[in-house]
């Protein structure tokens, strides 16, 4: 045998141990081995690290800890423990990475974690190509060559020496760990240290903008013989406040079956925010874009100045009028009324479960709601309004004997309690909200008395707000 095959055998021997030792541990010790992707750990863990760890229950956890757990997305997280709130046979984690100046964003509730014993520098690169599909192929043409190693008898008809057939299956049955390990993840995971720290974003081109629609608008008549005879006047004047210093105003006609009509009229924003602006529309103008008789509309939205008048309000304010025709002249016009008004409603709010004043076991409770609400979520409802639904979010409250918390979904997978009293957004789908997280958490059977106060909060498309609550109690 030539010195390159001799080097091959004992370096596909030593890999192989190392491989074989690891598979062993991690039967035996209920372990993972972590190749380490991002350096958020470091200096205690760089990136390309290869670390071993092994399975705990969170009342083993302890604050400076290294643990790597799964977040919602399914990726693993390998950070050192910041503090803990503990629940019975659970814990919330406040995970930093070493490297990060903040804590991760969010917590993670768990009952078993993988608590990092150790960790090679470097290996993980090695790991990582091994169970690649491209470092998988050549393992495949390395282990050919391994068994050709084994089988394989020389001119004399002698087989190889007891020290090489021991290194060269050592080295297969390392493949054969190492390529069932990377189908099903037994063996080697990947782990972020992810990276928390705040940046601030600078651009010299991105411009944006919500374009607000001005607050009111008054119609009123003057002028014109016209209002000698069935109130008719000839001109209407809509007034209304210059909403910002960056607005103009386009003004638009609509007929009876509110299609629009001739071009826009722009009123230029002038003076100060606040300030009012009027334009005055007359009989003889609106005569000469629609068939008049009858009633007819007229549209105020705001817009930004030139060169950005492109950039219009979604929302207007909108007038009815009555115009006077005689032989198809205009000849009078009167104000009608108002008629988008919606922005006068807050959104509509409803509670399909739980429900207010209930009482009851948590455990069966948590299968009145489940049934309710569908994918064990805590809570459902329902919100409209006709202006349309900016945001919605929630406050879950309950009071029990080690004092008052509050649920947030976003901070693990099943969500949390802790006392943080802020408001969370909501799961909106076709008018249907939605308390993320899980049941069981929400719903935890503590058999102690508790009381829950669910404090809904919308806001619409005119910025106006609805809060509602409702109030239980289980045990």
């Amino acid at each position: 045998m030539t010195v390159i095959r001799r080097v091959v055998l004992i370096l596909g021997a030593i890999l192989g141990s190392l491989f074989l030792i690891a598979g062993i541990a991690a039967v035996a010790f209920d372990g993972q081995a972590l190749i380490f992707r991002s350096g958020s750990m470091s200096p205690s863990i760089e990136a390309g690290a290869l670390g071993f760890s092994h399975t705990v229950d969170a009342t083993d956890l302890a604050v400076g800890d290294i643990v790597s757990v799964k977040t919602a997305e399914g990726q693993r997280v390998t950070h050192r423990i910041a503090a803990i709130s503990r629940s019975g046979s659970s814990a919330s984690l406040t995970l930093k990475g070493d490297a990060n100046t903040i804590v991760d964003q969010h917590a993670y509730v768990v009952r078993t974690a993988d608590r990092v014993l150790f960790e090679v520098p470097k290996l993980g690169y090695v790991a990582a190509w091994l169970t690649s599909p491209i470092g998988l192929v050549l393992l495949g043409v390395y282990a050919a060559f391994l068994l050709s190693v084994v089988f394989k008898r020389d001119d004399n008809d002698r087989r190889p020496s007891g020290g090489r057939r021991l290194a060269a299956g050592t080295s297969v049955v390392a493949l054969v760990v190492v390529t069932v390990a990377s189908g099903n993840g037994a063996l080697v995971r990947p782990t972020l240290a992810a990276w928390t720290d705040e940046a601030t974003a600078v651009s010299g081109g991105l411009k944006a903008h919500n374009v607000q629609r001005i607050d009111a608008m008054t119609c009123t008549n003057s002028g014109g013989l016209g209002g000698l005879l069935l109130g008719y006047y000839g001109t209407a004047g809509f007034t209304f406040p210059h909403k910002n210093t960056q607005y103009d105003y386009s003004v638009r006609f609509y007929n009876s079956s509110k299609v629009q009509q001739g071009s826009e009229v722009t009123v230029t924003g002038s003076g100060a925010a606040g300030g009012t602006l009027t334009y005055n529309l007359t009989a003889t103008y609106l005569a000469s874009l629609l068939s008049l008789g009858g009633t007819q509309y007229v549209r105020i939205y705001s817009k930004l100045k030139s060169p950005n008048s492109a950039w219009v309000s979604t929302t207007y304010r909108e007038f009815s009028v009555q115009t006077l025709s005689v032989l198809g002249l205009g000849v009078g016009i009167k104000c009608g009324s108002e008629t988008d008004t919606s922005d006068l409603i807050g959104p509509a709010i409803t509670f399909t479960s739980p429900t207010g004043s209930t009482s009851g076991d948590a455990g069966t409770f948590q299968s009145v709601v489940r049934t309710a609400c569908g994918n064990n979520r805590p809570a459902c409802g329902t919100v409209s309004d006709p202006a349309g639904i900016k945001s919605i979010s929630y406050q879950f409250k309950r009071v029990r004997s080690n004092g008052t918390e509050y649920f947030h979904a976003s901070s693990g997978a099943g969500g949390i309690w802790n006392s943080s009293s802020s408001f969370e957004e909501l799961e909106l789908s076709s008018g249907v909200w939605k308390v993320d997280g899980l049941i069981t958490t929400a719903y935890y059977d503590w058999n102690e008395n508790m009381a829950f106060t669910l404090t809904v909060k919308a806001i619409d498309n005119y910025d106006n707000e609805t809060t509602s609550s409702i109030s239980f109690t289980l045990n």
